[in-house]
């Protein structure tokens, strides 16, 4: 989910399949989430699997700090912002 911080009005919801392929996340989080939006995220299932560096890399700068600890099967839930500190 997107939230512009400003409005705070809603600007996306969107679900991926991270078990196959991250590359749908990736050109989301690339081209969709700006800096001024707020990312609400959370898995379910598995999405270790298929989550690459990459994504990882562009999760850790919305300021997850635990995404590199996920495991197989474990769930995920992060409030993030691009640019955040952890």
């Amino acid at each position: 989910v997107l939230i512009d911080s400003k409005s705070l009005t809603l600007k996306s919801t969107i679900v991926f399949d991270t078990y196959i392929d991250d590359a749908s996340l990736l050109r989301f989080l690339k081209k969709d989430a700006k800096d001024d939006d707020i990312l609400f995220m959370a898995t379910f299932d598995d999405a270790s699997y298929g989550l690459k560096d990459s994504g990882r890399l562009w999760l850790r700068m919305f300021g997850s700090s635990l995404i590199d600890k996920l495991g197989f099967r474990e769930n995920f839930i992060m409030i993030g912002h691009r640019g955040l500190a952890k």
